[in-house]
């Protein structure tokens, strides 16, 4: 009896045991710790660089080596640490290679550069330089500020007959433009009331300019005068073009009111029956030109045999029709001045 008592309690005593141990000692074989793996990626997928700069790409999430490597050495380069240089405009992909797997990033390289490189501006005429292929801050400045000033936003402005260098400084880099500024050409108010007239009254072309003409029967001849300004090109077309039973006459002369040097106007002459045809030119010193004159045009292309006698006769006679036509049914009687209003000086009906 007292040793089943005493069995009894040493069996009480190893369950107590046993429950103290499950609760003091953890079950490690039952709970396992899994480690996420981390996600490789590239610090950049794309990226605009100016020639010359650099980027340090990088590749996270893992510590196997890595293989660079470019699709266009010549637009931009990488190491083997991943250190791009850009090289030349265009663009070109960087690839690093880990594990088998590719990782791309796309290199647009820029080249810094001024809008104009010179300039010729009119007094108190006003253009604004801009600076391509970079987003750096601009400083710019100018060599002589009494002939040409810039502000901060690269806006020239002409203030008296010279030459001036616009200076843009981007990142330690300079970049120049020589402005030359010249004065209000003699005849600016002459092209002024034209301009004026033109734009008032004048008609749309399919070149999309306005222009105004004049027509009248004259000893035969169909002739319309007519004078358009090109918004684009900043200059006055001049033309005049006849349809006759002898044949059919067309004159074109483009002025150019800032620059009076030299006009340069061309005949065309088709002859009729088929007897020739010939286009021609001329060089004419406005100031000089008196319309009463020949000058001496020259063969640009010709057929059926016509001389160059005939050529030069032709050529001036159809000139000194245009000269009379555009003074006398255009710019008198419409707007108003003279053909000497507008730089040819020595010209008289």
């Amino acid at each position: 009896m007292k040793s089943t008592k005493k069995f009894a309690a040493c069996l009480f005593l190893v369950f107590c045991l046993a429950a103290t141990v499950s609760i003091d000692i953890p079950q490690l074989n039952l709970v396992s710790t899994v480690q996420a793996a981390s996600k490789v990626k590239i610090s950049k997928t794309k990226a605009s660089l100016e020639k010359g700069s650099t980027l340090q790409l990088k590749i996270s999430g893992t510590k196997k080596k890595v293989q660079w490597s470019t699709s266009s050495s010549k637009i931009a380069t990488v190491n083997s640490k991943g250190k791009v240089t850009a090289k030349k405009a265009g663009t070109a992909t960087i690839t690093a290679k880990v594990d088998g797997k590719k990782y791309r990033c796309k290199i647009t390289v820029t080249t810094p550069a001024i809008s104009k490189k010179t300039l010729k501006l009119t007094v108190k005429d006003t253009y604004t330089l801009k600076m391509t292929g970079t987003k750096k801050s601009v400083k710019w400045s100018s060599s002589k500020s009494s002939v040409a000033s810039v502000n901060a936003k690269g806006k020239v402005t002409a203030k008296k007959a010279g030459t001036a260098t616009i200076t843009a400084k981007v990142g330690g880099k300079k970049y120049t433009c020589k402005v030359t500024v010249v004065k209000k050409p003699a005849f600016a108010s002459g092209y002024q009331k034209l301009n004026q007239y033109i734009t008032k009254y004048g008609s749309l072309n399919a070149n999309g300019n306005k222009f105004i003409s004049a027509s009248d029967y004259v000893e035969g001849m169909d002739i319309t005068w007519g004078i358009e300004y090109d918004s684009k090109k900043k200059q006055y077309h001049f033309i005049m073009s006849t349809e006759y039973y002898y044949g059919d006459f067309a004159i074109s002369m483009y002025v150019n009111a800032a620059d009076l040097q030299y006009v340069r106007p061309n005949c065309l002459v088709v002859i009729g029956d088929g007897l020739g045809a010939f286009m021609s030119e001329a060089q004419i010193v406005p100031a000089k030109y008196n319309g009463k004159s020949n000058v001496a045009f020259t063969i640009k292309d010709t057929s059926g045999g016509i001389s160059s006698a005939q050529v030069n006769q032709l050529s001036n006679a159809s000139l000194q029709m245009a000269f009379v036509g555009w003074e006398g049914y255009l710019l008198r009687t419409k707007v108003g001045i003279s053909m000497k209003d507008l730089g040819f000086t020595s010209f008289s009906i």
